[in-house]
């Protein structure tokens, strides 16, 4: 059964600050985990405080730790998520990714969604 829809407000600095609501189905962009160099666009399947089943991790159940998201490509199994690094800490967010610019004949907005079967479980037991 999946939760009631939640969401996050992060403040993004950079030149300017600014405070961005996030929930669960948002695209994100964040330094990778795995490489700081690199900027990666992932969905946001859960916030700090949820319940996800995941998808090959190494428990089956993870609880998003507090100041973290839980983030998959929508490409299940050809993405480096936190299905293989992990909860994503807040730290690492850079902003929210609204639309696809390149190339031109991809230009769209990208619009909030869930793969089915993904997003938070009201609790571990819901899959179990």
């Amino acid at each position: 059964m999946a939760a009631a829809a939640r969401s996050v407000c992060v403040c993004v600095c950079g030149s300017v600050c600014v405070c961005v609501l996030f929930k669960a189905s948002a695209a994100a962009i964040f330094l990778s985990p795995r490489n700081p160099q690199q900027k990666i666009i992932k969905r946001v399947i859960g916030l700090e405080g949820d319940f996800i089943r995941t998808l090959g991790y190494k428990n089956r159940f993870v609880r998003v730790p507090d100041g973290h998201f839980w983030i998959e490509g929508d490409h299940h199994g050809h993405s480096l998520d936190s299905n293989s690094f992990g909860p994503v800490s807040m730290g690492l967010l850079h902003g929210r990714a609204s639309h696809i610019i390149w190339p031109p004949n991809r230009w769209q907005q990208i619009k909030p969604s869930l793969p089915p079967n993904r997003g938070p479980l009201d609790t571990e037991e819901d899959e179990g």
